[in-house]
């Protein structure tokens, strides 16, 4: 199942990013299926992923 990706950083506002990607894989399926899927089955995919940035708190002299 052979297969080829990528993923590229469009824009970092703040502690977060918004990332826009993609993929494609190719399928080996049995002979028997090939009418139902073809003889090379593949499937693509386009993406935006947002990385939410984390918060953090700072504390001045607080002892837990």
């Amino acid at each position: 199942m052979p297969f080829v990706g990528f993923n590229y950083d469009l824009l970092r506002p703040g502690g977060s990013r918004l990332a826009g990607g993609g993929q494609w894989t190719l399928y080996h399926t049995a002979e028997r299926l090939n009418s139902l899927y073809g003889k090379n089955p593949m499937a693509e995919e386009v993406y935006l992923r947002l990385y939410l940035g984390v918060m953090r708190m700072k504390m001045k002299n607080n002892k837990m």
